[in-house]
């Protein structure tokens, strides 16, 4: 009881201080500073090539987007303001109160995650390169002008659904000092001027809220926190150089540490993701490389512990490579879209209509980087040249054909009569519990169990996805379950495992024991591989024009639909 007690006067304590840092935040944003001086930096893009879709940048112009779904979303009602608290989808919308509370009347059926994607502000940096490019520059930035003007107006600081995560707040506001950079080029006007002093009077609005709202969980953080972290050093080392002043140098310094120490702890010693999902995997990567770019150009870590942050990176890089098809990686784990930056968004038409492809998301992320010098190289060279134009395909099913199954627990797949041992490579990432054995175009991917239990990991172990000559003998599909119960989360990541669903924990970050127990074992001979977690088993013998699968419990996965990302579903024909 006297446990209870304190608890609860703990908790109360808590939300009575962070409600008190709210009101300072709100009461300290009437009263926004004007930086006099701009950054030292000046980008030329006169050799930028960037053609986005004219269906794009006419959606932006009628405040009509494509997020999370196949369908452009009719956010304004006349055409001029977006409403930024509204779910078109169902029409409800959020109240204007403590960011705390905002979330509270919502109904199941009703996904938050909406106006939280309109609210990153991603749209505005192609937006702005695309005008750059095609020389109308001045309507642009009176536009983007006009919307930052109505995203302020509808969201003061700490109020509504757009303050109600720490992480998208982080992520708008890495979006908000990429676009003043971005504006800082040799083409010096007025609409620059405004839009660069409206800009620079948000950064530290944004700095107070991130650091008083840090997702930390009581210490069961994961991607949000990282996120935080990539928005405290950014804008601190962005104010420091604007102001002058030192605390923000000292900021900057601390939360660079604050962010070394995150990825000790949320990257593996294999390179890999600790969430165990490839896509959340991509979305850190993308958070670890944007935060590098602040760390290097501000020099806010000592000479070795960059070095060792560098090697960190390439490890996490090169297990985002390993899983990369054209751009596609497979959907094991938590199948979010979500990116820090659009800088090259991809399309495809699906239902005779343009949308963005979910599936190819951060491509910058992919591109040979190999030297880090800082966000104004990073914007001078690759940028400021970019010779960018989306190749839009039509969306095309995914072929799946059956294995031919001599009997139960066997099968084989004729390749060809090149079928050597020696041409295929094995890699195994025992932390995220993940295997790859590949020739060429080639894969198969083992899906284990890994050492990590966390909200967004994959529940099956010894499932497979297969790709032989351009076709794939078994799929992972993806999960579409992001506002269901967390029966239903975890029993879409799971193909055909007996879980006991009702008896899972309340915190979705923990697995249910008997699965966390779970061992994993490799074996490797001339030309054979056995897989083990567990007490399930599978074995694949690399033969003359064939491979052989032997196994204890059916590896092979044939969805009706795949889920490529959040909420974007694909047809798959079987063949």
């Amino acid at each position: 009881m006297f446990r209870k007690i304190k608890n609860l006067f703990y908790r109360i304590k808590r939300i009575t201080i962070v409600f008190l840092l709210d009101i300072y935040g709100i009461l300290s944003s009437k009263f926004k500073k004007d930086f006099i001086n701009n950054i030292d930096f000046n980008v030329n893009f006169d050799n930028i090539k960037y053609d986005l879709p004219d269906e794009f940048i006419r959606g932006i112009e009628e405040r009509k987007l494509v997020l999370l779904g196949d369908e452009y979303l009719e956010f304004s009602s006349n055409g001029k303001d977006f409403n930024w608290s509204k779910c078109p989808n169902t029409g409800y919308i959020w109240k204007r109160k403590w960011h705390k509370l905002s979330n509270k009347d919502r109904k199941d059926d009703i996904d938050i995650k909406v106006p939280w994607e309109l609210g990153r502000l991603q749209f505005l940096i192609p937006y702005l390169l695309n005008s750059k490019s095609k020389k109308n520059e001045d309507i642009v930035i009176k536009d983007i002008n006009l919307i930052l003007a109505s995203f302020i107006k509808g969201n003061p600081p700490g109020l509504g659904v757009q303050w109600a995560c720490n992480m998208d707040v982080s992520i708008r506001a890495v979006n908000l000092i990429f676009l003043y950079l971005l504006i800082l080029d040799d083409n010096k006007t007025e609409l620059k001027s405004d839009l660069s002093r409206l800009l620079k009077s948000e950064f530290p609005i944004y700095l107070n809220h991130i650091e008083n709202h840090f997702e930390w969980n009581n210490g069961n953080r994961n991607n949000h926190y990282l996120c935080n972290l990539m928005g405290a050093v950014s804008l601190s080392a962005i104010l420091y150089e604007l102001s002058g002043e030192f605390k923000y140098n000292l900021k900057a310094r601390k939360y660079a540490g604050l962010f070394m120490d995150e990825v000790c702890y949320q990257f593996n010693d294999d390179g890999s993701n600790f969430e165990c999902s490839l896509n959340y995997h991509r979305l850190s990567t993308e958070c670890f490389f944007t935060t590098l770019l602040f760390i290097f150009e501000y020099d806010l870590l000592s000479e070795s512990d960059k070095s060792k942050i560098l090697g960190m990176y390439s490890k996490a890089l090169s297990f985002l490579k390993c899983f990369l098809a054209d751009g596609i990686l497979p959907n094991i784990g938590d199948t979010d879209s979500g990116i820090i930056l659009m800088l090259k968004p991809q399309f495809m038409y699906r239902h005779a209509q343009m949308i963005l492809d979910s599936r190819k998301l951060s491509q910058h992320l992919y591109d040979e980087i190999s030297v880090f010098e800082g966000i104004k190289s990073y914007i001078s060279k690759y940028i400021a040249s970019l010779d960018y134009k989306p190749k839009i395909e039509k969306d095309r099913a995914v072929n799946l054909t059956a294995p031919c199954v001599i009997h139960q627990g066997k099968a084989k797949i004729n390749i060809d009569t090149n079928n050597k041992c020696s041409d295929w490579i094995c890699k195994y990432y025992k932390d995220f519990g993940i295997a790859k054995i590949y020739r060429d175009k080639d894969y198969i991917l083992i899906k284990l169990n890994g050492k990590n239990n966390t909200g967004h990991k994959h529940l099956d172990f010894i499932k497979t996805e297969i790709f032989l000559k351009g076709m794939f003998y078994s799929k992972f599909p993806g999960n579409k379950w992001y506002k269901g119960t967390l029966a239903e989360r975890f029993s879409d990541r799971v193909i055909n495992k007996n879980i006991d669903f009702i008896h899972l924990p309340n915190r979705f970050e923990i697995l249910p024991l008997d699965m966390s127990e779970y061992r994993d074992s490799l074996i490797v001979s001339d030309n054979y591989y056995q897989f083990k977690t567990g007490d399930l088993w599978l074995d694949i013998t690399v033969s003359n024009e064939e491979l052989l699968f032997d196994y204890n419990d059916d590896p092979f996965i044939f969805p009706d639909v795949i889920y490529p990302a959040y909420n974007l579903s694909q047809r798959v024909s079987i063949l």
